[in-house]
């Protein structure tokens, strides 16, 4: 906590995700979005995953279509599979003004990284499926944990 409240990033990502869960403190999620902004505006690509979650869902911020969507592009142009997903799914839906078309996000060669292709493709096909659409992306990120990190 304190290590967040001096600035840093990843200490506010991981503090916001115990809010968001409410893992070891009462869940908040106000708190969680207000800490995944401050990460996400120091370039955190996490922070701005979760922050693209909070817009996606209405979750302590106003849903918000567009933002999200430019939130898991930036993520996803950083490698980070769910974002792609994620982002993929805004494109086949026509979300956030994103063209159907639009597949520019993935910066990544296909192959290039084992398992991130289909990791953000069983994610997206969750999204897709699953009827609790919005918990499976607000829990998403604990679905294939060992494939899905970036770097």
């Amino acid at each position: 906590r304190r290590a967040a409240n001096k600035g840093h990033a990843d200490a506010q990502f991981k503090l916001a995700r115990c809010y968001k869960f409410g893992r070891g403190i009462p869940q908040d999620v106000d708190e969680a979005a207000r800490l995944f902004r401050r990460a996400a505006e120091q370039g955190h690509a996490l922070g701005q995953y979760g922050l693209g979650q909070c817009h996606d869902l209405g979750r302590g911020v106003p849903q918000d279509d567009r933002l999200a969507a430019r939130l898991y592009r930036l993520t996803a142009e950083q490698g980070f599979a769910k974002a792609q997903a994620c982002f993929e799914l805004f494109c086949e839906q026509g979300r956030g003004d994103v063209p159907q078309d639009d597949r520019s996000y993935s910066t990544l060669p296909p192959g290039s990284r084992p398992g991130q292709r289909s990791c953000a493709g069983q994610f997206r096909s969750a999204l897709r499926t699953w009827q609790g659409h919005d918990e499976v992306l607000w829990r998403g990120c604990s679905l294939f944990p060992s494939r899905s990190r970036a770097g």
